[in-house]
């Protein structure tokens, strides 16, 4: 199907003014466009244009049949979110609303609500304290409304360096305590009895900021799917700090996270007090094994990446410990 008269029959539009190509996908999986409307219900929408066609490069020499069928699986997914989830999260937790979707073979178009039409912009590249405040506490409550959803039709574990998916980035690790470690830290993760769903990539490049209300909206979720919500924070703020500012802050940010959660959790879903205190003791027990779990991925993905620092070694120390 052409993509300006999929969009003309969604949106009512007389036309489609200009197309805007505003990145290529990752491994040349398609691209994400811009249409600029005329006299439609909108002024501008978001296309995501998904080849599931096996590409033949990857950008870090991954390619194959098992990172393409994740690829495949995190586009269907993300499809389910916009369809199935974005239209229950709230002003507290943005997302961008779904507005339909076409597919045709190995072509999936998944069309949203252009969020810097509503006045939205990218959150990089100056990330602020007070910015990362509003990012923290998007996250927060984003976990506090999906607490306890089965997550049907998402990831049964999300995050995108997840155990099960990652396999061959396992393999290629040099042996040592966090190689050993890695399915004693999946299982801890996994088998918390507090799992929310978590976005999975959090990091501050899928975030927008309205500079005039502070308000913060989220996008790419091919990655959403059950988890705890650490595993969120510590990917947010490994993205967002360097190692000087996380050995420095990482613990007042985890204070942060956890005051947000607890009042979201009380004020706005009918949490009890008891019930709330120990789901942060647990999460925040679990904040040291959830940066372990992304450094182990690292580790094999990527050796001598720039996050593997002095405070991701230092939480993963602690993880090993805490795993006896």
């Amino acid at each position: 199907m052409d993509l300006s008269c999929f969009v003309c029959e969604l949106t009512q539009a007389r036309a489609v003014s200009h197309t805007q190509l505003l990145q290529k996908l990752w491994s040349d999986y398609g691209g994400l466009y811009r249409l600029h409307l005329q006299a439609g219900s909108a002024t501008s929408v978001i296309a995501k244009c998904i080849d599931l066609r096996p590409p033949t490069t990857h950008p870090r020499g991954w390619q194959g049949q098992v990172g393409h069928q994740r690829k495949q699986r995190s586009y269907q997914v993300e499809l389910n979110w916009y369809r199935d989830y974005a239209s229950v999260t709230s002003s507290r937790c943005r997302v961008p609303a779904y507005l339909g979707h076409h597919r045709n073979g190995e072509q999936l178009i998944v069309v949203m609500e252009d969020l810097q039409a509503a006045g939205f912009e990218p959150l990089e590249p100056q990330v602020t304290d007070a910015h990362l405040q509003t990012t923290v506490r998007w996250l927060a409550e984003f976990h506090a409304r999906f607490m306890a959803d089965p997550g049907a039709g998402l990831w049964s574990s999300g995050c995108y360096w997840h155990l099960a998916t990652r396999q061959q980035e396992l393999a290629t690790m040099a042996d040592g305590p966090l190689k050993r470690a890695a399915s004693a830290l999946d299982d801890a993760l996994e088998n918390c009895r507090y799992q929310t769903l978590v976005h999975g990539d959090a990091k501050t490049a899928n975030f927008l900021v309205h500079p005039s209300t502070g308000t913060i909206a989220a996008v790419d979720f091919q990655y959403v799917g059950k988890g705890v919500g650490v595993r969120d924070l510590a990917y947010l703020l490994g993205s967002a700090l360097d190692d000087q500012a996380l050995l420095a802050s990482g613990d007042r940010w985890l204070r942060h996270y956890l005051d947000c959660l607890s009042t979201a959790l009380q004020q706005r879903h009918q949490w009890s007090a008891t019930a709330t205190t120990d789901l942060c003791r647990q999460w925040q027990q679990l904040y040291p094994l959830a940066w372990a779990d992304f450094e182990r991925f690292l580790q094999g993905w990527s050796p001598g990446h720039w996050k593997l620092g002095r405070y991701s070694a230092r939480q993963t120390e602690r993880a090993l410990s805490q795993l006896g």
